[in-house]
């Protein structure tokens, strides 16, 4: 039974390195941090959990175990929850399966289907040395042919998975429900076999709601509950503990539905984390998240130097730096990932990573996500398939010229190395990676509070979206980009009495409604050469050095 109106909160995650506690009173709002404490020596979570809330209960002088409200948790600690995804078609079943699994919160370790070119030995072999915490099994329409399902099964059973805290793993199996029988005979004597309902029940139709609810339940039941010291967790919050991306999907979704101007916000989102960057975005209505487990400011650091490569990196530092000394520097915090940036240069330096990170990330997210493979589906089966309404993986396109570069209309960034950045800083980040078209509105979360209020949202979403808008969002002001050919010293914008002509950033503080007046060349939403009427107040940015920012991005 729910308090009818809490007033205050304990709102804790744990995460791989840091545990984060936000108290919050009416609209104070008060954070402290601590090192998690589930890996060795310590192998206690509860020990980095009562340290930040010690933190918090000497600066107000006040007991807060049971003296709150409210006290709510989010975990992605230990690697977060981690997934093996197993389908038939790496296109169809296997891809809608691993929908599911990212819509959860989960890391994807692999993904295994029967067209994915390795050879059996690989797949047993992938499998005996991931150790995921849970694996998800589709496959098959729902009353379709068995037999390339039940190989799939064997290959598992063969490999005889091992969790990271349990030997025997959970199995969700979601595919065609004609194959239970089979695969529970098969996969029963090494994993717990859990059914749910069809990700994939016909060609043209997804279902992931069922299975991400069963790996909901299962991660907290037989994965989280196995973890060292998580037990004594549960026993004081009051409702389940979630998956840390999960709960900042929920309030993604919520931005999404909040309107600007009358009009819902489409929505891009990035989680920059030490280890991981998270992708959200919710295009038309259609919400996608992927995460991208080596690209990170701390931990992935020198990975994301390998991916991007020495040149996208110094593009972005201003001052002059030997390619030497940058990989210095980047060994430096790979060997201490915790460090802050002491001089100048580091500083440019996590900038210029950043921006990388996020770039990498949203290249995936696009590649994931596009729209193009519903014309794989029918090139395909042809015309096999009758569809009545669009195919459940659509995607709205994601500021790319050649397809609807004006859809992205509202930005925002989460993660320590945004959140706690000089806001200016963080503005210029978000653009340079997400490069924008149109009028963009950006934001950022002030104090990295997005997750903790996501899991608010499963109790109080009312309370959850008030504080969100008192707490956690700042606006960093608005981009103005248009769409054409730039060329240096043209005109290319007329906002009030400024002109803006290529190749230039202009920054202006405007309070009110202002008709922005493109050059016939030009688009910034409404049509080439022509006005658009909006309204700002703060910061704004115009942006005229053209859509993609780097004609040619460097070879890694």
């Amino acid at each position: 039974m729910l308090m009818k109106e809490p007033k205050t909160f304990l709102l804790i995650d744990v995460g791989s390195t840091s545990t984060k506690v936000h108290f919050i009173e009416d609209t104070k709002l008060i954070t402290q941090y601590a090192p998690t404490t589930v890996e060795k020596p310590y192998e206690d979570v509860m020990i980095g959990v009562r340290n930040a809330i010690s933190g918090i209960e000497e600066k107000i002088n006040k007991k807060l175990l049971g003296n709150v409200d409210l006290f709510l948790a989010t975990s992605s600690a230990g690697g977060g929850l981690q997934m093996l995804v197993a389908g038939l078609v790496r296109r169809i079943t296997a891809e809608s399966a691993e929908r599911a699994a990212l819509s959860s919160g989960a890391i994807i370790m692999d993904v295994l289907a029967i067209d994915d070119g390795k050879s059996t030995f690989e797949k047993i072999d992938s499998i005996k040395h991931l150790r995921p915490d849970i694996i998800l099994f589709s496959g098959g329409e729902d009353g379709g042919a068995i037999s390339a399902v039940a190989r799939t099964a064997e290959i598992i059973s063969a490999s005889n998975p091992k969790g990271k805290y349990i030997d025997r793993i959970p199995l969700v199996y979601a595919g065609n429900i004609n194959a239970r029988k089979y695969i529970q005979n098969i996969l029963k004597k090494v994993t717990d076999v859990s059914l749910t309902e069809n990700v994939r029940p016909k060609t043209e139709e997804e279902n992931p709601i069922p299975a991400r609810d069963e790996i909901h339940r299962l991660f907290m039941d037989h994965v989280m509950s196995r973890a060292p010291g998580y037990k004594k967790l549960t026993k004081i919050v009051d409702a389940p503990i979630i998956p840390t991306p999960g709960a900042a999907f929920r309030m993604v979704k919520k931005i999404a539905q909040s309107t600007s101007g009358g009009l819902k916000k489409n929505v891009a989102v990035v989680d920059l984390g030490g280890a991981t960057t998270d992708i959200f975005t919710v295009i038309d209505g259609v919400a996608n998240r992927t995460v991208s487990a080596n690209l990170g400011m701390s931990y992935s650091i020198g990975n994301t130097f390998y991916q991007t490569g020495a040149k996208n990196i110094m593009r972005w530092i201003p001052e002059e730096l030997e390619i030497d000394e940058l990989k210095d520097r980047i060994g430096n915090k790979m060997l201490h990932p915790t460090a802050l940036p002491e001089t100048k240069i580091d500083s440019f330096i996590e900038e210029a990573i950043a921006r990388e990170a996020i770039r990498l990330a949203f290249k995936h997210h696009k590649d994931f996500t596009e729209a193009k493979r519903a014309k794989v589906l029918i090139d395909i089966f042809g015309s096999s398939i009758k569809i009545k309404s669009p195919l459940p993986y659509r995607m709205a396109k994601l500021g790319k010229s050649e397809y609807e570069p004006f859809k992205i209309n509202f930005i925002f960034g989460s993660g320590g190395a945004l959140s706690y950045a000089n806001r200016n800083n963080a503005l210029f980040i978000l653009i340079d990676s997400f490069e924008p078209v149109g009028i963009t509105e950006i934001g950022v979360d002030s104090c990295f509070l997005l997750p903790h209020l996501g899991v608010l949202d499963t109790l109080y979403p009312e309370i959850a979206w008030e504080l969100f808008k008192k707490l956690c969002y700042v606006q960093l002001g608005f981009c103005i980009a248009p769409l054409g050919k730039v060329i240096k010293d043209e005109k290319v914008i007329t906002i009030g009495e400024a002109i803006v002509k290529g190749s230039e950033i202009v920054k202006l503080n405007l309070d009110g409604n202002y008709k922005i007046i493109p050059e016939p060349k030009f688009d910034i939403g409404a049509g080439f050469g022509k006005p658009v009427m909006h309204e700002f107040h703060g910061n704004v940015i115009i942006d005229t050095r053209g859509r993609p920012l780097f004609s040619k991005i460097n070879p890694p």
